[in-house]
């Protein structure tokens, strides 16, 4: 097996390097995983956002139609 040698020729230093770099990429993995996690989150966010938006409008609209529909309903009652 052959061993990995710092520049100053301790193969102890070199391994060390090497577990330094491993630690390094599985952080930056879990980086990585964590930012296409919180793409998915605001994905959703948006969505639960604008159907929240729609919700509002659509209630307006609805509260909008009912007074329409009350004036007319006393306008004829009224007649």
């Amino acid at each position: 097996m052959r061993q990995t040698k710092c520049p100053d020729g301790n193969p102890w230093k070199a391994k060390k390097n090497n577990k330094s770099r491993d630690m390094l990429l599985v952080l930056e993995n879990q980086i990585l995983n964590l930012e296409v996690s919180i793409g998915g989150v605001k994905e959703t966010f948006d969505v639960v956002e604008g159907r929240t938006m729609s919700r509002n409008y659509m209630e307006e609209a609805f509260s909008a139609n009912q007074d329409v529909m009350k004036e007319a309903l006393n306008a004829s009652i009224d007649d």
